[in-house]
């Protein structure tokens, strides 16, 4: 029973070496794409409810009014 324990031990290390010398060794293969410069769209297209976790006041801590706005509706700022 050892005899045939240490036969079969010895036949899986020898059939490991002879796999790790003789396997052909494969070039990886990296897949790539083309560079290209474009604007990213962040944009998220869904319907429902949003609702925040907190709720706060926000105010000025002055007091006035505004004579003019420099910035027209739909203008990035």
């Amino acid at each position: 029973m050892r005899k045939a324990g240490w036969g079969g031990a010895l036949l899986a290390v020898a059939c490991a070496v002879f796999y790790a010398v003789e396997a052909p060794a494969r070039a990886p293969v990296y897949i790539t794409a083309q560079v290209e410069r474009s604007d990213i769209e962040n944009a998220v297209l869904a319907t429902g409810v949003l609702e925040g976790i907190k709720q706060v006041d926000v105010g000025a801590q002055v007091s006035g009014q505004l004579k003019s706005l420099k910035v027209k509706l739909g203008d990035k700022v």
